[in-house]
């Protein structure tokens, strides 16, 4: 039978209404059974659980195969975290050009937070030639639909003269999105 994927939610978060408090283990075996009939949602969940070690032992390969499964599907959130994974220290060999590649996959489809981990490469230059102009516009166009990102902008601003901060603010964002 189809496995519910309000149930993977339920473990993980634990339910008020339902009685049913936080079961990591519970959690994984539920995301494990709607992850394997195809659920996007809990491939991305399962691959977030074993690069955490949350219910399960820390597995960085057993991440990655989730992530990419659903990633690969064009699952904006497991191309941002599969891109978040490859950007920080998480176990997986650290590797700027992967972190990019799924960043501008899930960027394209509007993703703020795949939007802004993109302007911190470019502001870093991990994966990208450092740019704060690339950045700084990256950082604008992830605060439109983020707050997080909304202070990114002013704090780069005190490194970047008034035209560099003109040029960014006219820089078409979606161009950095492409291959």
């Amino acid at each position: 039978g189809t496995i519910c994927p309000y149930q993977t939610d339920r473990f993980q978060n634990g339910n008020r209404l339902a009685g049913t408090g936080k079961n990591p283990e519970q959690a994984v075996f539920w995301f494990r059974k709607s992850a394997s009939q195809g659920y996007l949602a809990a491939q991305g969940e399962l691959g977030i659980l074993y690069l955490n070690g949350e219910g399960v032992q820390k597995d960085p390969q057993q991440a990655i195969f989730w992530l990419k499964k659903a990633a690969k599907t064009g699952h904006s959130k497991a191309q941002t975290l599969l891109g978040l994974a490859y950007a920080a220290e998480t176990g997986i060999p650290e590797n700027g050009q992967k972190a990019v590649f799924w960043l501008k996959k899930a960027a394209k489809q509007g993703n703020a937070q795949a939007i802004g981990a993109l302007g911190m490469a470019y502001q870093e230059g991990n994966g990208v030639p450092k740019s704060l102009i690339n950045a700084y516009a990256l950082y604008l166009k992830a605060s439109v639909n983020s707050e997080f990102f909304a202070p990114f902008p002013k704090g780069l601003e005190k490194r970047m003269t008034p035209e560099a901060i003109a040029r960014a603010k006219s820089v078409d964002v979606n161009r950095l999105f492409e291959e």
